[in-house]
């Protein structure tokens, strides 16, 4: 149950509030979150791929999220 919420900058909210705050589908969260993508960088890259959003992924560092 515990995966299903997340805590950002303070604030614990499910996944699917999360991702309605931030504009995004859930899926995409979600599978962020499972590839191992820090709760921050989940929520704040953009959705879309192109040049930008390939060249944010390559300096991010990913973390293991779901131990």
């Amino acid at each position: 149950q515990s995966k299903n919420f997340l805590t950002y900058k303070g604030e614990t909210k499910s996944v699917s509030d999360w991702a309605k705050e931030y504009n995004m589908k859930y899926t995409t969260l979600d599978c962020r979150l499972r590839r191992g993508y820090s709760i921050e960088d989940a929520l704040t890259l953009p959705t879309k791929k192109g040049i930008y959003y390939k060249s944010i992924l390559k300096s991010r560092r990913k973390v293991d999220f779901y131990e």
